[in-house]
């Protein structure tokens, strides 16, 4: 990768506030340094330790040696966040600040960490961002995530963006810009304790996957997809599959001409009462 130093200076800087839990932190940090991104870019990382300078040269750190903040400051416009935190169970809360315009990969970002809990990207720039696949996937503790200004324009990609979130309750998406995106499949699946989302802001006419989108969502009671459409729609089996508790579902935005709706998309969804379709309302046999 070939850096100008004349430019030095010009390049965005990210900045990223960590607390971590503390029985974990050698092992979170070793992983850390040692991870593809940290090899790439280790002559423009600086990592800090309760506020105090501590630049990490090794894959050292005294075992007794307790560790309540880390900030690390990357000063190089790198271009992927891909896997960048996968299975750094270490991590309790993450603050990402200050921006990078050039990062365009976001998949798997977070993926498969079991133990964070809180995560804010909402001063974070996302701007050309085109992909975000799996960037939650199996975050199972993670009860709060802050989105509330990132851009998403340009974004054709949120499969299974927050699958296996087991212990999300609430989800405010509603200003989320998703015109651009294809695929929707396997994103809220098992949400098992997801009770309230909104997707009031959500463009899906070019969506062509929302195949088990809420797939075991077992504690949603309500949705309102009313602003869905199908103009590209190909597949969504399952896509209600076992969400027990829906009572209502509003797809009357959906022309049920252009694709197969039946029985299999709501199996399980025994307590659902009414759908309303683009032809009326209809019933079905679970």
């Amino acid at each position: 990768m070939n850096i100008d130093l004349d430019n030095y200076k010009n390049y965005n800087k990210v900045i990223i506030d960590i607390i971590p839990h503390d029985e974990e932190n050698p092992k979170y940090l070793r992983r850390f340094i040692w991870n593809k991104f940290y090899e790439q870019n280790k002559d423009f990382i600086k990592i800090f330790f309760n506020n105090n300078q501590n630049e990490i040269e090794r894959n050292y750190l005294d075992k007794n040696e307790k560790i309540e903040k880390i900030k690390i400051i990357i000063d190089h416009q790198i271009e992927s966040f891909e896997n960048i935190f996968k299975q750094s169970n270490g991590i309790k809360k993450m603050k990402i600040k200050k921006y990078n315009k050039k990062i365009e990969n976001m998949s798997y970002m977070f993926e498969v960490n079991i133990g964070i809990e809180e995560i804010d990207l909402s001063d974070f720039n996302t701007e050309n961002v085109t992909n975000m696949r799996g960037m939650f996937g199996g975050c199972i503790s993670l009860k709060k995530i802050n989105l509330k200004n990132i851009n998403t324009k340009n974004v054709t990609n949120m499969r299974g963006m927050f699958s296996d979130c087991a212990s999300l309750e609430k989800l405010d998406l509603s200003n989320l810009d998703t015109k651009n995106v294809t695929d929707m499949s396997y994103m809220f699946f098992y949400c098992e304790k997801l009770k309230e989302i909104n997707l009031s802001s959500f463009n899906t006419e070019n969506v062509t996957d929302m195949s088990d989108m809420f797939r075991d969502c077992t504690l949603l009671e309500k949705l309102d997809l009313s602003n869905f459409k199908n103009k590209n729609l190909k597949y969504m089996n399952t896509m209600f599959y076992n969400c027990k508790s829906l009572k209502e579902i509003d797809l009357s935005n959906l022309d049920s001409k252009k694709i197969e709706i039946n029985e299999i998309n709501f199996r399980n969804c025994n307590n659902l009462k009414k759908i309303i379709f683009s032809d009326g309302e209809k019933k079905i046999k679970y």
